[in-house]
Formats: structure tokens, C-alpha cells, sequence
């Protein structure tokens, strides 16, 4: 993990680091010294309200099944699965670690994954959402970006595809037993936790059986939470992109950028962090965001808003949630 943080950590500065010394240090003092406070500190409030959207999905996925838990336990929840998609290959660390989060807190196994792939699935399908408003409204101007274009165009395609394809699986019980009963899945399982490769196999079918039935009770009792979450999770996946917008604007002196442009280049950036392999797509989101907006606002603005936009947004995340983490490991040694 210490590995995966460095590297992650390495990545992203280094591509920040790299840029500043191209475009030199003058430049850069004096984009800085005009950064506006104000801007900051709404961008500051930004990135709360996307934490307090997310702890509040938890609870109310968690309460309509049946397990009330404090507030802060939903909190840790959700910044300690921010930490781990920031330090995990494809940003793919997050949701295992609150599903293992909430189970150690006695929510069930299928209680737990239910949540998180609630969370998941209103997240995933509102980031798409704006990614084919980008694609529709935008295609002229993202095909034209400099290097990157026809990238982010493939990865809004890619993405889509993908999408469908993982709705279609992650709703399909047959298809999802079938898949846990794959020997290439269920021997390296049991390899890893020393157990015959048949009690691993009922084992996983008896924890597929109790989400599918968590997620269809949920739906028939309840398709208000549903709509409750959707609504939370687009207006959390918006704020996500508001935060590039933001750090943008702390940098110029009139704020005359075009909002809903930045929104849906922000919203066709995010397609292609699915295919990035690094933690938390440290250096190429770095790289994306610098070709996209140095057109638009000038080099010097670009790289700091860019640091800007990763401090609030990327490394806070490791901050506090390695905080948390050694925490967590403090109390149990003592």
C-alpha cells in the first residue's frame, strides 16, 4: 500500500512539478500571488458537500434495509473509500473497501454489496449522462483538443459500451452466478483463503442470492429511495465536475468562462479515467486537464489551476484519509 501511495503521489506531482518548470517560475509566482481566496474557499465547500452527499446515500440505503449506524461511521466510510480509489490501479479500490468497511461495522455481507452497487450504479449512469450531453453538444470542440481529442472521444464511446454491458451483467443473476462459478475465479478465491474450492463456490452463490435479493426487495418496497439516490448521485457527480470549473476561475481575474463548456469537458475527461491504469489516473488526468484548458485560459493559469483542482480534490483525499487509516491502526494496537 505505502508503494501504491508513492506511486500515486509521484505520478501526479510529477506531471505538475514538470509543467511548472516548462513554463517557469515567474509565471507561475505570479498566476499564484492572483489566485482568488474567495473561489477557494467555495471550492473548499464543494468538496464537503460531495463527501456529506455520499455519507447521506450510505445512510439512507443502509436505514431502508433495516441498519441504522452513526452518522460518522457513513463518513468514514466515504472518505476512506475516496482514499482507496486514489491509491488503487483504475481508481477501482473504493467500493471494496466500503463494502468490507460496512460489514465490519454488522451490515451484512449482501446488505453491504447492495448499497455499494446502488451507489455505484446511480453514479456510474449520472457520470454518463453528462458524458453523452458532452459527446451531443461538444463533439466539434473535444475532437479538436490537441493530442488528447480522438482519446477522449474513444473513451466516452468505450465507456459507454462498458456501461451497458456491466448494467446488464450486474442485473442478471444467472449471468452473475454463472461468472462465480468460473474455476478461473473461484480457485485463485479459495487459494487466497485456504478453503475447498466447492465451499467457496456455495459460499459466493449463497453471497450473490442475498444481494439480488437485498437490491429486488429494495426496489419493490421502496422505488422512491431509488429515485432519492439518483437524484443525490447526479447532483454529487455534478459537484465533482463544478470543482474543475471552480479551480478554473480562482485563477482569472473575470470569471467570463463558459460553465456549461467546462462542465461537459470535465464530463468527457472523467470517461477515460475508467482506462487509466495508475492510482487514481495520477499523470494522465494531470496531462488531460493541462492540453484541455491551456488553449482556453493560458499555460501558467492551466498548471495552477490544475494544482488547484488535485489539492482539493485528489490529495485532501489521501490527507485525511490516510489520517483515518492510521487511526484505525493506532486504536487497534492500543
Amino acid at each position: 500500500m505505502k508503494a501504491r501511495l508513492i506511486w500515486a503521489i509521484f505520478l501526479g506531482l510529477g506531471v505538475i512539478v514538470l509543467l511548472f518548470s516548462v513554463i517557469g517560475s515567474r509565471e507561475i509566482f505570479v498566476t499564484l500571488k492572483n489566485v482568488n481566496p474567495l473561489v477557494i474557499l467555495f471550492l473548499g465547500i464543494t468538496v464537503f458537500a460531495i463527501i456529506l452527499l455520499d455519507s447521506t446515500r450510505t445512510c439512507i440505503l443502509s436505514k431502508s434495509l433495516g441498519t441504522r449506524l452513526p452518522f460518522k461511521v457513513y463518513l468514514e466510510n466515504t472518505i476512506m473509500g475516496f482514499y482507496f480509489s486514489a491509491v488503487t490501479p483504475f481508481a477501482a479500490g473504493g467500493q471494496p473497501f466500503q463494502i468490507y468497511h460496512l460489514v465490519k461495522n454488522s451490515v451484512e455481507l449482501g446488505k453491504a454489496s447492495m448499497i455499494v452497487a446502488a451507489k455505484f450504479i446511480s453514479s456510474f449512469t449520472s457520470a454518463v449522462i453528462l458524458g453523452i450531453l458532452a459527446f451531443i453538444f461538444l463533439f466539434e470542440e473535444i475532437k479538436g483538443i490537441r493530442l488528447i481529442g480522438p482519446i477522449i472521444l474513444a473513451g466516452i464511446f468505450a465507456t459507454l459500451v462498458f456501461y451497458f454491458l456491466f448494467i446488464t451483467f450486474l442485473l442478471n443473476r444467472k449471468w452473475i452466478e454463472s461468472f462465480f462459478s468460473l474455476k478461473i475465479v473461484t480457485v485463485p478465491i479459495a487459494f487466497i483463503l485456504r478453503k475447498d474450492v466447492d465451499v467457496v463456490r456455495d459460499s459466493v452463490k449463497d453471497k450473490v442470492k442475498n444481494y439480488m435479493n437485498a437490491f429486488e426487495a429494495l426496489w419493490k418496497s421502496s422505488k422512491k429511495v431509488f429515485f432519492t439516490i439518483f437524484i443525490l448521485s447526479f447532483i454529487m457527480i455534478l459537484l465533482i465536475q463544478i470543482t474543475g470549473f471552480l479551480s478554473l476561475i480562482s485563477v482569472l481575474e473575470d470569471t467570463n468562462l463558459n460553465f456549461f463548456k467546462v462542465i461537459g469537458l470535465q464530463s468527457a475527461m472523467n470517461m477515460i479515467v475508467y482506462f487509466l491504469p495508475t492510482p487514481g489516473a495520477s499523470g494522465g488526468i494531470e496531462g488531460s486537464f493541462y492540453i484541455v484548458y491551456s488553449g482556453i485560459i493560458g499555460k501558467s493559469r492551466a498548471a495552477v489551476s490544475l494544482l488547484i483542482w488535485r489539492i482539493a480534490t485528489y490529495y485532501s483525499a489521501i490527507v485525511i484519509g490516510g489520517i483515518l487509516i492510521l487511526r484505525r491502526i493506532k486504536n487497534k494496537r492500543g
